[in-house]
């Protein structure tokens, strides 16, 4: 394995390096046809995505979802696998990797990128522009969402964060940007925004109601 057991969390990528065996330890309510989809997408040397609650309680599996391109349905589906299987995985990729795939304009995110820039924070990528970019299958589509990710560790960044992004202009009603603090609990910017003091929490194993104030709390010096 080329990882460590902290990238196994929501939104990351994983390859698998046998993807006879790992299709044959999905759940055995599965359905048939998904798990012959699975093979033949894993035998393609494909990626799957890590979804909550990532690992098991012993350790042994690792859950993950496949979304598929759109055309002729978007489906998505989840499964069980053992962590032995996986080879490698990955952090979302960084949307300016991604952005010349808008079939719009690359610039859809722009408002939050020149925050992120003065910020000196990554900006990265999921949903249908991390699939196309890491398979090379069409996902993209003139519907298709933004859906970014701002990882924030310091109370320092947070608060810079926060103050550039109340100077910026807005962004796009497609554009999603997601928070998520020391690579586990998250939360949707435009929530935030909102009035009021409640806040939903998503994290890599369960989530939760909490407060807005609650955010610097689980962030680091």
């Amino acid at each position: 394995m080329s990882f460590t057991p902290e990238l196994l969390r929501r939104h990351n990528f994983a390859w698998i390096a046998d993807s006879g065996s790992a299709s044959q330890f999905v759940e055995d309510e599965t359905p048939l046809n998904d798990v012959i989809c699975l093979r033949n997408w894993l035998g393609r040397g494909r990626p799957v995505i890590i979804r909550r609650p990532c690992r098991s309680e012993d350790g042994k599996s690792v859950y993950v979802g496949l979304s598929l391109p759109p055309n002729p349905a978007k489906r998505r589906l989840a499964f069980r696998l053992p962590f032995s299987s996986l080879a490698n995985v990955v952090e979302p990729p960084l949307w300016t990797e991604c952005a010349e795939a808008s079939l719009e304009s690359p610039e859809i995110a722009g408002p939050i990128l020149s925050v992120i820039e003065a910020a000196n924070l990554p900006l990265q990528t999921f949903g249908s522009y991390a699939w196309q970019h890491y398979t090379g299958l069409s996902y993209v589509t003139s519907h298709s969402d933004v859906d970014l990710i701002v990882p924030i560790n310091r109370r320092e960044d947070w608060q810079r964060f926060r103050e550039l992004m109340g100077e910026a202009q807005k962004t796009d009603q497609r554009v999603d940007l997601e928070i998520v603090l020391n690579g586990d609990a998250s939360f949707h910017w435009r929530e935030f925004e909102t009035p009021g003091r409640q806040l939903l929490f998503k994290g890599n194993r369960s989530v939760w109601m909490g407060d807005k104030s609650d955010v610097e709390a689980l962030l680091d010096d």
